[in-house]
């Protein structure tokens, strides 16, 4: 669009999966960017889920 180059959704998803989840959540909502793309909120809810359990694990089980 307006010859623009575009980011890949394989992207996107690297920066949330590397520490931009609530960056990538905001934007997502503020923008209306790939909200209504179920594949892309399937994958990055699997990302939340994933880092939510990681942090569990690192902070909840050591004793």
């Amino acid at each position: 669009m307006k010859n623009k180059r575009r980011v890949s959704e394989k992207t996107l998803l690297s920066f949330v999966a590397f520490g931009g989840t609530i960056g990538g959540g905001f934007a997502m909502l503020l923008f209306k960017h790939k909200t209504s793309k179920r594949s892309y909120l399937l994958k990055f809810m699997g990302i939340v889920l994933f880092q939510t359990l990681l942090l569990y694990v690192l902070f909840y089980t050591q004793q």
